[in-house]
């Protein structure tokens, strides 16, 4: 402290009020502050008097108090869910990953397929074209031993 200021003692006021007074007017002056708070009106300008300005300065603290544990639960929460929201992030990735893998596999065999599909269908072509030239031929050969034992059997009659 410094050599000009001296320090004050700060003296307990006590007062003839009972105990259930002292309660009763307490949970009056924390109503009063609340919705005041609530209406967003200064509860310096509310006019309390006396032992009530203690009052409505503890009503007020206490307020305070439970707003900054609200505000710590959420941030918790925010905390926990931010946690959770990663970890559920890091498995959709995970999976996603494993899925696109799986496409790239699958678009493989497809490929693959798609080949064997375009070879069969030239083997396809292929043999039907041996198969039309072998029946033309077959046709001929046919046609031609036909008209050999016409004209055998005629030479025979003859």
């Amino acid at each position: 402290m410094s050599k000009t200021k001296k320090a004050e003692r700060t003296a307990v006021t006590t007062t003839d009020e009972s105990q259930s007074y002292k309660r009763q007017r307490m949970l009056e002056v924390r109503q009063m502050v609340a919705k005041a708070v609530k209406n967003n009106t200064r509860v310096d300008l509310m006019g309390f008097t006396g032992t009530d300005i203690a009052r409505s300065q503890i009503a007020l603290q206490d307020l305070l108090s439970k707003e900054q544990e609200k505000h710590a639960k959420a941030g918790d929460h925010i905390v926990s869910l931010k946690t959770d929201l990663e970890i559920f992030n890091t498995g959709l990735n995970v999976m996603i990953s494993h899925l696109k893998a799986i496409i790239e596999g699958q678009s493989e065999q497809l490929k693959v397929q798609d080949q064997k599909i375009y070879t069969l269908e030239s083997n396809c072509n292929e043999l039907a074209m041996i198969l039309d030239s072998t029946m033309r031929s077959q046709h001929k050969t046919e046609t031609t031993n036909l008209a050999l034992k016409t004209t055998l059997k005629e030479l025979i009659h003859d």
